[in-house]
């Protein structure tokens, strides 16, 4: 789902416990389709065209290996060198972490589990915060744009301006003052 702020985020929320958040979550009957779009969303991310074609052409078992693998190894190269680390350590420690010795003459099992998915929650936690924290960077970088951009229409002698635009999306921005020199070409500003 995505996880902006929005119309039943839970930003929006009240302050409740985990419990009530999570019975909302479910209630609400966004959680199949928000998985949905995530799992589109992944495919066409980490899959060029090219790609997702070649794996329609697969068979259905061949392709969800394929693509789980894929996944998996476009998630570990795309990490820090640490994060990458920890959380090949705590793959390994799901697929082979569980240790068999004796203690005087008692037999001991330790699983590993436990602490394999406390290193996945980890790696998870800094993901989150770094997205989280660029999120908070682009509002307050927004919040400066807003704030240069003048609050009356700007007034030049030998200009006439007509246009001014705010973005709502992130995307390279440019300002152009054009001199009106052909009729055809509709300008921004143009000189009296």
């Amino acid at each position: 789902m995505n996880p902006q702020a929005g119309e039943g985020s839970h930003e929006d929320r009240p302050k409740n416990s985990l419990t009530r958040v999570v019975i909302d979550d479910f209630r609400s009957g966004r959680i199949r389709r928000g998985f949905r779009e995530d799992v589109r969303e992944l495919y066409r991310f980490y899959f060029s065209e090219e790609e997702r074609e070649r794996l329609r052409r697969k068979p259905p078992v061949g392709r969800f290996f394929r693509v789980a693998w894929s996944l998996l190894r476009a998630l570990v190269l795309r990490l820090s060198p640490v994060r990458r680390l920890v959380l090949l350590a705590s793959l390994l420690l799901m697929i082979g972490g569980t240790f068999d010795f004796t203690v005087s003459n008692a037999q001991v099992r330790v699983s590993m589990n436990p602490f394999a998915y406390a290193l996945v929650l980890i790696v998870l936690l800094l993901e989150l915060k770094d997205k989280l924290l660029a999120r908070d960077e682009i509002a307050v970088a927004r919040q400066v744009q807003l704030a240069l951009l003048p609050k009356e229409q700007p007034r030049l002698s030998g200009w006439s301006l007509w246009c001014s635009t705010e973005a709502k999306k992130i995307k390279a921005k440019k300002i152009n003052l054009l001199q009106r020199s052909n009729a055809a070409m509709p300008p921004c500003a143009t000189r009296n």
